[in-house]
């Protein structure tokens, strides 16, 4: 190529860029001399050139395929653009499997009460739950294994309960409920027929907190049988922290085998809490030179 078009070429780019030719300062080098000076002002002269071709192209989307190793302008840009939406990107997907994995937590019930009625030594059940010893109550009266060796057969905690004493006494429990966030329980309560041979031998109700929850439950009707363990849960939502817990007997004495609270609703059948495994496979991050794809969004 001539001077003179170098000099054309020159001041077109530095209109483009908004220049004085004078401040572009590009030496002209001999046309034939490999000095070390005409050497450096010729690869001057080809990266001046290189830098108006790329001004003149705009960039280029994303979604273009990026030669590896590419050293062209093009592919160097959309590898850094790439490199800064993948970081981005990253960055997002952390935080939301972050809250996707404090929300699965966090709408678990946490058990903050079991409680054997009628013994007074903490026991484990199969799950390796631990309930801990009668505690709590006023009135009643214990029945255990050796009242009864019928119950050593049965799970914790319908080895034991408590019953009213006299018949048609009401007892109770009065019980502190560690804090909770929403002030929102779930009450269960464990019942378990001991020994009445049919239905309407045993009748009793059960109030939470001086509301009605159980009326006149017949326990070897709803197990249906003796021996059955039968479980009923409720509701519960106090500012007080507190549970009280009366039971009334209409036919009969009224029992009592377990209480376990949890703070709140169990959530739904589909719901499960993330391991660190998925969590790991969620945030795997594949690249090649084409795409590079995060986790289950595919490309990016």
């Amino acid at each position: 190529m001539a001077w003179t078009e170098y000099y054309a070429k020159l001041k077109a780019g530095a209109k483009l860029m908004n220049r004085p030719v004078s401040q572009v300062k590009l030496g002209r080098p001999e046309v034939n001399c490999e000095c070390p000076a005409c050497e450096r002002q010729r690869r001057r002269w080809r990266n001046w050139f290189r830098h108006l071709k790329n001004r003149l192209q705009p960039d280029p989307p994303l979604n273009l395929p990026v030669v590896r190793n590419c050293p062209c302008m093009p592919c160097t840009r959309r590898r850094a653009r790439r490199k800064v939406d993948y970081q981005r990107r990253r960055a997002r997907l952390a935080k939301l499997a972050l809250g996707l994995l404090l929300c699965s937590i966090a709408a678990y019930p946490a058990t903050v009460l079991r409680l054997a009625c009628g013994t007074t030594q903490p026991s484990t059940d199969a799950a390796g739950n631990t309930w801990q010893g009668d505690t709590g109550y006023s009135g009643g009266a214990a029945w255990t294994a050796a009242n009864q060796p019928a119950l050593d057969t049965q799970p914790v905690p319908y080895r034991s309960l408590r019953y009213s004493s006299p018949p048609g006494v009401a007892f109770g429990y009065s019980l502190v409920l560690p804090p909770s966030s929403s002030g929102s329980y779930v009450v269960l309560l464990k019942f378990l027929e001991p020994q009445k041979t049919g239905p309407g031998q045993r009748v009793f109700s059960v109030a939470l907190n001086g509301g009605p929850a159980i009326t006149n439950i017949d326990l070897f009707a709803g197990a249906p049988g003796a021996l059955v363990p039968l479980d009923r849960s409720f509701p519960l939502t106090t500012t007080t922290g507190t549970l009280q817990i009366s039971l009334t007997a209409s036919v009969g004495n009224a029992v009592l085998s377990g209480i376990q609270v949890d703070t709140v609703d169990a959530p739904p059948a589909t719901a499960r809490p993330i391991t660190s495994a998925q969590l790991a496979d969620f945030m795997a991050v594949r690249t090649d030179a084409q795409t590079l794809i995060i986790g289950p969004l595919g490309n990016v």
